[in-house]
């Protein structure tokens, strides 16, 4: 896959070729270059992006986007069980966007990746 695609030639070669499909069906008027993601970035975005699907997981980071917080707390809040909320924060470990620190006999859990605040905010913008 390209990084980049550049529009403009295409639009320039598909008037040139008097591609009748082209011509009928595309009323575009970009003209330019389009900077797409490489095959690494997909994957990455892709997985970060289906990691956050989960309603669950979704939920869990909402709380997580206020207060750091201990899974017993978690689990007490979404009225799930303690080793749900384990494997789902599991999950979200693994992915790189939470983290968590041992406090005494406790792990508590927060946000690592901020991407995830600023996802949370679009989400409820509406935007």
């Amino acid at each position: 896959m390209p990084y980049e695609f550049d529009y403009s030639e295409f639009k320039r070669k598909k008037l040139e070729d008097k591609d009748e499909a082209y011509d009928y069906y595309c009323k575009c008027d970009y003209e330019g270059t389009l900077e797409l993601y490489t095959d690494e970035e997909l994957r990455e975005h892709s997985n970060f992006l289906k990691v956050l699907g989960n309603p669950l997981r979704l939920q869990i980071l909402k709380i997580l986007s206020h207060v750091d917080m201990c899974v017993c707390a978690i689990s007490e809040i979404l009225g799930q069980q303690q080793t749900l909320v384990s494997h789902h924060l599991s999950k979200l470990k693994s992915a790189r966007i939470v983290e968590e620190r041992q406090n005494g006999k406790y792990r508590i859990y927060s946000i690592k990746d901020k991407r995830v605040k600023q996802i949370l905010a679009v989400l409820a913008d509406g935007s």
